[in-house]
């Protein structure tokens, strides 16, 4: 069970989220999730550009953030769409409890994961609602087993 304080200081000009933990657990990572949410400077949708159009996307219908040709770009089920942000930054304010990065150059949503593919010796290779895949490096592969549970 865990222990909840609450200090009230109303000489703060903003509010703050303490947690000491012994592990990172579901439950703090929806304390983390839902602190996360109620933040003003985070986005909840992201624009994506192709051609002369720009649409407003959802987090939810993301399915992954990638880089391709020095370019960052977002896929979903009607398309992919370039965004104006670097991968780094879309890491800061993707919900967490949705989104790992993969790779370096790949951060995947997790409810859009069809299947992994094991069968490549010490790789995974992760595969999308929209048929595109991508492999899973070795440095992210314990958090993503983490993120995943598995």
């Amino acid at each position: 069970m865990m222990k909840f304080s609450l200090t009230i200081d109303r000489q703060l000009d903003e509010g703050s989220v303490d947690v000491v933990t012994p592990v990172i657990d579901a439950t703090v990572t929806a304390i983390e999730e839902l602190a996360r949410q109620t933040d003003p400077a985070i986005p909840r949708v992201i624009v994506g550009y192709s051609a002369n159009q720009a649409r407003i996307l959802d987090f939810a219908e993301c399915l992954a953030f990638f880089t391709k040709d020095r370019r960052v770009w977002v896929a979903t089920s009607s398309g992919t769409w370039q965004v104006k942000l670097r991968l780094y930054e879309l890491e800061n304010f993707l919900p967490r409890t949705s989104f790992v990065q993969i790779s370096q150059s790949a951060i995947v949503n997790m409810d859009a994961i069809t299947h992994l593919d094991l069968s490549y010796t010490g790789t995974i290779s992760v595969h999308l609602k929209n048929d595109m895949h991508f492999f899973v490096s070795r440095r992210q592969l314990s958090a993503f087993k983490r993120a995943l549970d598995i």
